[in-house]
């Protein structure tokens, strides 16, 4: 998504690449890294006011350093835990969905240069220019449509959070220049890629990345799924609920627990996750 919640507590992932493979012979020492990550994770929670963080540092193939700082939950006592604090990775959740697009597309179901509304039979999507709009288009951002995500890209209330296909409906932005011609961000675009996967795999959107991403990956700790109780089909297990991180907000000298902030565009944007499974 185009910014990270206020509400929520800092969750930071670390990539560490070598350069050149002579570099190779240039150790990190885990106290050393350690103690360099500590030092600068804490003096920041202190100078910032954060409740909880999380850090993740990956060198190749191996975790060097995954800790958890400070507080989940402030009401219970809950430590943040970088194997079972679930954070929300904002727009690192679009990585899963074009994934998920080419998982498609190697087994000969998605064409990338194909008009979408092949794959969109339900939803309306203007003709306004001669050229159609691809699935490529969309995973470069190009497609063409107007931003219109402020007031319903996030939802604060459960109750007040559509299906996918009705968001996808109900906020259709317009097609304000031709595709392939300029790009701009765009949920609603990521939106539309999710959607195409769930009506060629024949199932929610979320299933799909459970069964076909999140499982064989073993993210045990991971989902697309949020906790919008009862009245809406398969949300998030309350078991993984439980591990959800409390954000706050510093305010009169105290910490003000936020709400859980929903993303109708799920593909876009809705994952919820640990450092470890990252």
């Amino acid at each position: 998504m185009a910014r990270c919640s206020a509400r929520a507590a800092l969750g930071v992932l670390l990539l560490l690449a070598t350069a050149r493979p002579d570099a190779a012979a240039a150790s990190i020492e885990q106290a050393d890294l350690e103690a360099f990550v500590d030092g600068w994770i804490r003096s920041r929670m202190a100078s910032f006011d954060v409740s909880g963080a999380v850090v993740s540092v990956v060198h190749h193939d191996e975790v060097l350093l995954a800790n958890g700082y400070g507080l989940a939950d402030r009401s219970t006592g809950r430590p943040v835990d970088a194997g079972l604090t679930l954070f929300r990775p904002g727009s690192i959740s679009k990585t899963f969905t074009w994934t998920a697009v080419m998982q498609l597309v190697e087994q000969g179901r998605l064409d990338l240069d194909a008009d979408i509304r092949t794959y969109l039979p339900e939803l309306e999507i203007a003709s306004t220019f001669d050229e159609p709009i691809t699935m490529l288009h969309l995973m470069s951002h190009t497609a063409g449509f107007e931003d219109t995500a402020l007031g319903h890209l996030f939802e604060g209330e459960s109750r007040n959070v559509l299906p996918l296909n009705d968001t996808l409906r109900t906020y259709r932005p317009a097609r304000v220049r031709p595709p392939g011609l300029v790009p701009a961000y765009s949920n609603y675009g990521s939106g539309l890629a999710g959607q195409i996967v769930a009506n060629l795999a024949g199932v929610p959107f979320e299933d799909y990345v459970e069964r076909h991403l999140l499982g064989p990956l073993g993210m045990d700790h991971s989902t697309f799924r949020e906790p919008l109780g009862e009245h809406h089909a398969k949300p998030m297990p309350q078991a993984l609920e439980k591990l959800v991180s409390v954000g706050y907000r510093r305010v009169g000298g105290r910490y003000d627990p936020g709400g859980f902030e929903f993303v109708p565009l799920v593909p876009a944007g809705a994952m919820s996750t640990t450092a470890l499974d990252m």
